[in-house]
């Protein structure tokens, strides 16, 4: 009788043993699964960037991209801080009086891979403004007699490049004798070349950051990726919650993400207006307004799952 008690107590001992091997080590295993995931979805990612990368260079790309900005020269804000009196300056333009003169901007960048030659560039008013040539601004060398203007008539000016290579940029300055209210047309008509408007700047006109299109094709690969493997990562975010402990299940974190992700494509598209403006206002401020925004959105962030603000799985996803 001691003895089948002796060799119960000793079953039983080795039992116990067993079960805290298989439950020290299952957390081990766990790690080592969701850092093999991250690790597979890493080389996945570059895979992809890299094969994009290597397609793209191989294909022939004719595209322009440009920036027209519109800025009054007599602004009454001159005025406030000076005796200046705007009644007092007056700018022609041959024997023509210009009553409200404005600057315009114009910077063309070839963003395309080949050289684009003779590219028929012209922009235009639908207005009743006149267009007045100006001047290129930081022409290379060599390039005096390949670039330069052709007027037609008041309202429109030709811009004649006998080539731009690619990411050559051609920066033009025009004046207008009044403040446009509507845009600039911009035109080139060329087989096979597309143009990109990349942001447009008038008083008139709200200003709209472009975020550029590699970015959120990169951003809707990763998507792509992770919606075609969402078995595979969704168990390791269920071992994760298991481990620690979060009040939170796995489906709903895997539609939080998937839904940030999309979420994040929309923002790119079509941006937020009033943010945008502020951060095209202050450019210096751009990398501290993410940082910021990174780290309270991080803090926000563990603040929920842990229940310190919202209680409950379904406040808590939302």
């Amino acid at each position: 009788m001691y003895y089948i008690l002796l060799t119960a107590q000793q079953t039983a001992t080795q039992a116990a043993n067993t079960a805290q091997e298989v439950a020290t080590q299952t957390p081990s295993n766990d790690i080592i699964g969701i850092g093999g995931i991250i690790a597979t979805l890493l080389v996945g990612i570059v895979t992809c960037l890299v094969t994009w990368k290597l397609t793209m260079k191989s294909i022939k790309q004719l595209k322009i991209s440009y920036n027209i900005q519109v800025f009054p020269i007599l602004s009454n804000s001159v005025t406030k801080s000076t005796d200046i009196n705007l009644d007092d300056l007056k700018i022609q333009y041959k024997d023509k009086e210009l009553l409200n003169p404005c600057l315009l901007a114009l910077e063309i960048v070839n963003i395309g891979n080949e050289a684009i030659n003779e590219p028929p560039i012209k922009i235009r008013a639908d207005e009743d403004i006149e267009i007045i040539p100006g001047y290129f601004e930081d022409i290379p060398a060599g390039y005096e007699d390949l670039w330069s203007f052709d007027k037609t008539d008041p309202n429109s000016c030709n811009i004649l490049l006998k080539h731009i290579n690619p990411k050559q940029v051609v920066k033009t300055g025009f004046f207008l004798d009044n403040l446009p209210q509507k845009k600039i047309i911009f035109e080139c008509p060329m087989q096979n070349v597309q143009t990109q408007e990349v942001a447009y700047n008038n008083i008139n006109t709200a200003n709209k950051i472009t975020v550029s299109s590699k970015s959120n094709i990169i951003l809707m690969a990763i998507t792509a990726l992770l919606f075609v493997s969402i078995q595979q990562w969704s168990y390791y975010i269920e071992r994760f919650i298991w481990l620690t402990d979060i009040h939170l299940f796995t489906g709903q974190v895997v539609i939080f993400i998937m839904v940030l992700l999309l979420l994040a494509i929309i923002m790119n598209v079509y941006g937020v207006p009033f943010v945008d403006k502020y951060i095209k206002s202050h450019p210096k401020r751009s990398t501290l307004i993410k940082l910021a925004m990174a780290i309270v959105s991080i803090i926000l962030l563990m603040l929920i799952i842990f229940d310190y603000i919202i209680i409950g799985f379904i406040p808590q996803t939302t």
